[in-house]
């Protein structure tokens, strides 16, 4: 679970009272942009949760609610090493758990938000990938023969016979650029030298990437991987225009 969060779990913990009242947390809320907050009685011991529904619930029944006691919800509380995967349907289901630390220490907090976050944050490279790729094919589709390919790359790299560009590799892809004569028949008007250089930061990333190694992933490398992926849409849409 501390993956969600990138270590954010562990910085500190804002929580309340039974005995805190209302207005105060609820204060807390807004200053801090919460949906809900934690209700602790130790480091160690929960209480449960004060949120907007459970607010709203409370009060919709006609309670009078002075201290947060008085409009709390029950928790769920998970460990910090619990394998992400398995907290997810805790998490959905609940909307929103706590993490404990292994000395049972309260740590943070996770909702679904975080969850969704997380999964956009670990397929989005693999979707910019997906259309870099495509945009490259639609570059080079109908401007050079397949002999024309043959001609610029080391046949016996080939995992298949050469049929159609999708039998390419991300290397190859540049290889095939890289070539003044069939980057000249692609007629982009763009410097050659910075294109390949732009491509091959992309196939560096793409190898992280292609290996699950999510650590080694970098802000500057999703960046890198929109930059390329809409300069390559420039270069589709105005070839297409043509």
């Amino acid at each position: 679970i501390n993956n969600i969060k990138d270590g954010e779990l562990e910085i500190g913990l804002i929580s309340v009272t039974r005995e805190t009242s209302l207005i105060e947390a609820v204060t807390l809320m807004l200053k801090h942009n919460f949906s809900q907050i934690p209700i602790l009685s130790g480091k160690r011991d929960v209480e449960g949760l004060i949120s907007w529904r459970s607010i709203g619930t409370a009060l919709s029944l006609g309670k009078e609610c002075l201290k947060v006691a008085d409009c709390k919800e029950e928790v769920v509380t998970l460990s910090l090493t619990e394998p992400l995967f398995k907290a997810v349907k805790v998490i959905l289901e609940r909307e929103v758990v706590l993490v404990s630390q292994k000395d049972k220490t309260i740590c943070g907090i996770v909702t679904s938000t975080d969850i969704g976050e997380q999964f956009i944050a670990l397929s989005e490279p693999f979707l910019l990938l997906e259309q870099i790729e495509n945009h490259i094919r639609k570059l080079l589709n109908g401007k050079l023969t397949i002999e024309e390919i043959k001609n610029v790359l080391d046949l016996t790299k080939l995992d298949k016979p050469l049929n159609d560009l999708s039998d390419l590799s991300f290397g190859q892809y540049i290889r095939i650029i890289e070539n003044e004569q069939n980057f000249g028949k692609l007629k982009l008007k763009v410097d050659r030298t910075i294109l390949c250089k732009m491509l091959d930061e992309t196939r560096i990333i793409r190898n992280e990437v292609m290996h699950f190694n999510p650590e080694a992933m970098k802000p500057m490398d999703i960046d890198n991987l929109r930059q390329t992926l809409n300069f390559l849409h420039i270069l589709v849409t105005t070839t297409q225009m043509k």
